[in-house]
């Protein structure tokens, strides 16, 4: 809508009227929009922060440069200190006394079953049973987490535990479809959202109850473009209905299936917005994308990625 002034006061918009009718008669502070344009805040609804990065620093002003102005943030480190951090970040933004997004919510470490918990820390960290998952759901509403991070390694047994236990005591679930658990399965169970749109390429073929059960035998290159050439719209049409009768939400990311789908295209890796990006987090993310090409460097490897994107 061309010709229009903004009138915002406090942390409101309170009018929008034709240029010149507003009645402020010096008391307020101008800006001058001509050649640009006005959009409600973004919200990035899967967000990281590194601590190792000095995300106060590196991070957060980028986000509100770009125009995000609040964040969920999808998992917080293992690490003793980390939730206290981010709440103390969260109120210093609201406070304005740091320039970043307003933090809408911090989610807990992975559920991924064993993986990335070491011996040492309690068993059912681990959640390999209904029993471990209901008490790792209880502790980590404890810590004070305002969402509990599910992944991809939780066994069914565990995640059943967890979910059934955080909807008793009242602290939301979100993040990746475990291998062992279908999407419809999933949404009937509450969980708050979804990670990853591929969700619907994993379930909306003839193969996925049989890939969740682990009995076939072809390779990741020869699955991933039967799910493609064998998608079947009335299957995903029932995963659609069930996701919009629960309410459950999908958080897309498409961009990671463009890093698969781009890993050995020189003109993507060096996107110029990369300068923005500190050096050891693009070393991160250029040692996923050769782990994607070596994954299968073949034509028809590199094609099924790209189908799949």
């Amino acid at each position: 809508v061309r010709g229009r002034d903004v009138l915002v006061k406090g942390d409101r918009i309170v009018d929008v009227v034709p240029t010149g009718r507003a009645s402020v008669a010096g008391r307020a502070r101008v800006i001058d929009g001509r050649g640009a344009f006005v959009i409600p805040g973004l919200w990035d609804m899967h967000a990281h922060l590194f601590f190792q990065l000095d995300p106060v620093r590196q991070q957060l002003p980028l986000f509100t440069a770009f125009g995000v102005t609040g964040i969920r943030v999808m998992n917080t480190p293992m690490l003793t200190g980390a939730l206290a951090r981010y709440r103390e970040v969260e109120g210093q933004i609201a406070r304005g006394e740091l320039v970043g997004p307003r933090i809408l919510a911090v989610g807990s470490w992975v559920v991924n079953g064993a993986a990335g918990v070491s011996d040492a820390m309690p068993a059912y960290y681990k959640a390999r049973t209904e029993a471990e998952g209901r008490q790792l759901a209880n502790h980590l509403k404890t810590l004070g987490y305002d969402f509990i991070k599910i992944y991809n390694g939780v066994s069914r047994e565990g995640y059943l535990g967890v979910t059934d236990e955080a909807r008793r005591i009242g602290i939301p679930f979100a993040g990746h479809e475990p291998a062992a658990m279908s999407a419809i399965e999933l949404s009937n169970a509450g969980q708050r959202s979804i990670e990853h749109s591929r969700i619907f390429l994993l379930n909306c073929w003839p193969g996925a109850d049989s890939m969740r059960r682990r009995l076939h035998t072809a390779s990741a290159t020869v699955l991933r473009q039967r799910m493609v050439n064998e998608y079947s719209p009335n299957t995903c049409g029932e995963v659609f209905r069930t996701f919009a009768k629960n309410g459950t939400y999908i958080t897309p990311t498409h961009v990671t299936r463009k890093m698969d789908a781009f890993a050995d295209d020189d003109a993507y890796r060096a996107d110029a917005r990369l300068r923005y990006i500190p050096m050891r987090q693009q070393m991160g993310w250029y040692t996923d994308a050769n782990g994607m090409v070596a994954s299968d460097p073949s034509p028809a490897g590199r094609k099924s990625f790209m189908d799949f994107y």
